[in-house]
């Protein structure tokens, strides 16, 4: 009887051994797709690399109105960011520090966030310091050119005017270069 119990536990313990290798091979494979998938076009962009950024008009926090034109000969990160949104007060710290590393960078940054006028304001005055900011009611005009279905999200656009690419989160940015300006 003790010789058949030991054989059942046994058999038990290699069913599992066996099911949890082909768990971790399986989460593995995840893994990379997800990975893979960072590194090209990420879902849910209307604008992939090489695409021709749309025309739009921010008017930033200070009254200024900032255009695809104004950055010509230099890249732009747009950032659009909503006010309720934990995830994108969390990229908005990432983001500060990403302009802060690329100071002198001749790349200019633009948030634009949509929401509540009031709460989007206040969302806004942590970051005007750092990078230029515009709020926008829901599906405002900024996000209705670059077709923003969630948030966050990021474009960075070339000199040329096309889209470098697309991301979710800062961490998924291409590295700045050493040389921000802010739009």
């Amino acid at each position: 009887m003790t010789d058949t119990a030991i054989g059942i536990v046994g058999a038990l313990c290699l069913i599992n051994l066996t099911l949890t290798l082909a768990l971790a091979r399986q989460l593995r494979r995840v893994g990379e797709i997800v990975k893979n998938r960072r590194a090209f076009a990420p879902q849910g962009f209307a604008y992939k690399a090489g695409d021709r950024a749309p025309q739009f008009a921010a008017t930033t926090t200070t009254g200024e109105v900032r255009t695809l034109d104004d950055a010509a000969g230099s890249r732009l990160l747009i950032a659009f960011f909503t006010a309720m949104c934990t995830s994108c007060h969390v990229q908005a710290e990432h983001l500060k520090e990403y302009a802060a590393s690329s100071a002198g960078e001749s790349t200019k940054i633009l948030v634009v966030i949509s929401g509540p006028a009031t709460k989007a304001s206040e969302f806004g005055q942590e970051m005007q310091d750092t990078v230029r900011v515009a709020v926008e009611p829901p599906r405002g005009p900024t996000a209705t050119a670059f077709k923003i279905e969630s948030f966050p999200a990021f474009y960075l656009v070339g000199a040329d005017g096309r889209i470098e690419a697309g991301a979710r989160t800062v961490a998924d940015l291409p590295t700045p270069k050493p040389a921000s300006a802010t739009v």
